[in-house]
């Protein structure tokens, strides 16, 4: 066989083992409820099938949020937090600004999202910081507090403040016998931006070329 061709192979073979043999929990240690969640309503199946992927996790303080809703409610709002694509910070900054531009998350290939429960926004608030947003209400109340890139251009973990507040979501998903994702508190975090008051208009949430310059420092530099 050719060296060249030959080569050529075994690289396609390890690129393939690299895309099928994904296993997302490995890089949610630091997420221990989330991650057991991820198990437990079987996302982690769907998660690992997919070519690129970037997770949304939240601490063990905010997945008190979701105590008491359903197993379907649960799994879908964990399944916004879900992006079928990789995006790290940088993307974000320079691609996605404002309610113009939808992001795909994993509940809206679930067949059971309706309109725009299945997509996210961004935004920026604050003095830069990085936000996330329903977009289905534009209500940026999810804030980027940390990055890690484990498989660049394949996986990317960004962790946010809480979960997606996503209306009607429960009866999107037959479990509306569980808390409603209304009644979701606010827990505490250390001291972060904090969003505008939502807005139609992509201007009330971006911050101009010099917060976006802070925004991409507070993660590169």
């Amino acid at each position: 066989m050719n060296s060249s061709l030959f080569l050529c192979l075994v690289l396609q073979l390890a690129f393939s083992y690299c895309i099928h043999g994904l296993d997302i929990t490995k890089y949610l240690t630091d997420y221990p409820e989330f991650n057991k969640r991820l198990t437990e309503t079987k996302l982690v199946d769907k998660i690992n099938g997919l070519k690129a992927v970037t997770i949304l996790p939240f601490d063990d303080v905010a997945m008190k949020n979701l105590t008491g809703m359903s197993p379907e409610v649960v799994k879908a709002i964990l399944s916004v937090h879900v992006l079928v694509d990789f995006y790290d910070p940088r993307k974000l900054v320079m691609e996605f600004q404002g309610p113009h531009t939808k992001i795909e998350t994993l509940f809206q290939s679930s067949g059971l999202a309706r309109g725009d429960q299945g997509y996210i926004y961004i935004g920026f608030v604050g003095e830069g910081a990085i936000a996330f947003a329903s977009a289905v209400d534009t209500k940026y109340n999810l804030i980027l507090m940390n990055s890690v890139i484990p498989e660049p251009g394949s996986v990317a973990i960004l962790q946010v403040t809480q979960p997606f507040e996503v209306p009607g979501i429960e009866d999107s998903v037959g479990g509306g016998a569980g808390l409603t994702l209304g009644g979701m508190k606010k827990v505490d975090h250390a001291p972060i931006a904090q969003p505008h008051a939502s807005s139609s208009s992509s201007s009330s949430v971006q911050m101009g070329l010099m917060g976006m310059a802070l925004a991409l420092a507070s993660f590169f530099f």
